[in-house]
């Protein structure tokens, strides 16, 4: 009798031939492996009823019931097994029929090689345990997520009773958001909004300043991270002013007293102060920060003199002024385009960078022309349908952002915005891109 224990594996093999079974069997010591036998397939059948097997080999050529047959019941029985087929060289078609029908993942000629044979088996085995054990980790995992679930699920609710309050201030702001992506890009938006929420005057052409630099950036060849970071800076621009009392917002800076002045100074640096906690807007924070400075060196709040300001500084001080000056946000009044280029052109050398200013003119051109080419139209929200794009920023009724220009409407998008409507009792008229 041979020692068995629960943890080796286990082969059943098939043959009517007594002394084949008893030579394979002996053949089979070599190996770490229990080996049951039977004389047939019926009693192998039988066998199956009550144990469960990693490899199970047959002979073909047997009375009654086939290899071919009897590993195809098998497969049914005990899917999981690994099946071998021994046969001889005329038995094509059946161990074809037998690869068919039952799984059979090897099969030996007979006479068999007792080395080939042995490394088939372990080959077998190894190929069932590691399935068993992937199985195994399958199932683990699975577990283990539905218990991290659970816990999540706990902790999600523990966190909503502490941020109750928080949660339902900004229910309103969730519902309108609804869809959008949580990018940087979104973030950037949605603080310039929240700028122009207390800075409507300053922040009005913000969507004009942000394309005139951003067409200026690319007639000095910026690199594709330098545009975005000019183009989160002009966006945030205004961002510092924040820190200033409501009745200098919307006062031309001429007509600010000294100490007036000197508070708006700070606004670069409380902006950079504000951003520098977000990695992704370190750029645009130093850009932020260097944007009142001069081509002379008589700017602020560092006193930098031409190169030494980043260039994206400099283009965002060129289409910053140019608006500032027609929306009277610098002079005392305001002026018209083709003043505000004179008064940007005087300066050249001293406020500006002449390079840029020389091609100012043909960025302005480049910038009305890209905006005069794109056609829009004005949709009720009934109207609206899947697959449109924003041709504008959609805002409620008190100024805040809801979808950012360029989004392409979805139906749960379009539902919202009809959800918001409803429950803010306002109108919505939406401005898409003609197709």
């Amino acid at each position: 009798m041979e020692t068995t224990t629960a943890d080796r594996p286990k082969l059943l093999t098939v043959d009517d031939e007594i002394n084949i079974l008893k030579s394979l069997k002996r053949t089979l010591r070599r190996c770490d492996i229990d080996v049951t036998i039977a004389n047939s397939g019926k009693e192998a059948l039988e066998i199956m009823e009550t144990q469960q097997f990693d490899v199970i080999m047959s002979d073909m050529r047997m009375p009654e019931m086939t290899g071919a047959e009897f590993l195809a019941e098998a497969c049914k029985r005990q899917p999981e097994s690994k099946r071998i087929l021994l046969t001889g060289y005329s038995d094509i078609q059946s161990t074809v029929d037998a690869i068919n029908n039952g799984g059979v993942s090897t099969y030996l000629t007979k006479p068999w090689d007792d080395a080939h044979l042995i490394n088939v088996i372990e080959d077998a085995v190894r190929v069932k345990q590691l399935l068993s054990q992937n199985a195994s980790l399958e199932e683990t995992t699975k577990r283990q997520n539905e218990e991290l679930k659970s816990l999540n699920s706990g902790l999600e609710e523990k966190v909503a009773e502490r941020t109750k309050e928080i949660e339902q201030a900004s229910s309103m702001l969730e519902k309108a958001m609804g869809d959008l992506t949580s990018s940087y890009d979104t973030m950037v938006a949605l603080l310039a909004n929240t700028a122009a929420l207390r800075d409507k005057t300053g922040c009005e052409s913000n969507e004009q300043k942000q394309s005139l630099a951003l067409t200026l950036a690319a007639l000095t060849k910026m690199k594709t991270e330098e545009l975005h970071a000019v183009e989160q800076a002009m966006q945030l621009h205004r961002i510092g002013t924040l820190s200033l009392p409501d009745s200098m917002l919307s006062t031309p800076y001429m007509a600010y007293s000294d100490s007036d002045k000197a508070k708006f100074n700070q606004h670069p640096v409380f902006a950079e102060a504000t951003l520098m906690g977000v990695a992704e807007l370190n750029d645009a924070a130093s850009l932020i920060r260097n944007q009142h400075e001069h081509w002379d060196g008589r700017g602020y709040p560092d006193g930098k003199i031409k190169e030494a300001t980043p260039l994206g500084s400099r283009i965002i001080a060129l289409a910053r002024d140019y608006y500032d000056l027609m929306s009277g946000l610098l002079e005392r009044k305001k002026l018209s385009s083709e003043d505000a280029l004179a008064y940007i052109e005087k300066e050249s050398g001293t406020r500006y960078d002449p390079s840029l200013v020389l091609i100012l003119v043909g960025a302005i051109g480049a910038t009305n022309d890209q905006q005069a080419g794109k056609e829009s139209i004005t949709l009720d929200i009934v109207r609206l349908r899947p697959g449109m794009t924003l041709a504008k920023d959609l805002k409620s009724p008190e100024g805040m952002m809801l979808l950012r220009r360029n989004q392409q409407l979805t139906d749960a998008m379009i539902q919202k915005i009809a959800n918001l409507s409803r429950t803010a009792s306002a109108d919505f008229q939406v401005e898409v891109e003609c197709e």
